[in-house]
């Protein structure tokens, strides 16, 4: 995955807004998103469970 080779040890984000307005959003998409970043890294609740909630609203957006 992306963010994976971004190779992100440390990030000092400022404060986002949880929104995808992608029809078909790319991974490139997601990695440039805030809050997706900080769910992956599992930094911040809030965005854990606006994540979880996107997922489960777009199952075809999930990667295996």
């Amino acid at each position: 995955m992306l963010i994976e080779k971004l190779n992100i040890t440390h990030l000092k984000l400022p404060r986002f807004k949880m929104k995808m307005k992608y029809i078909e959003p790319s991974e490139a998409d997601f990695v440039s998103n805030e809050s997706f970043i900080l769910y992956y890294l599992n930094r911040d609740a809030n965005a854990y469970r606006f994540w979880n909630s996107w997922i489960i609203k777009n199952p075809d957006h999930k990667k295996k």
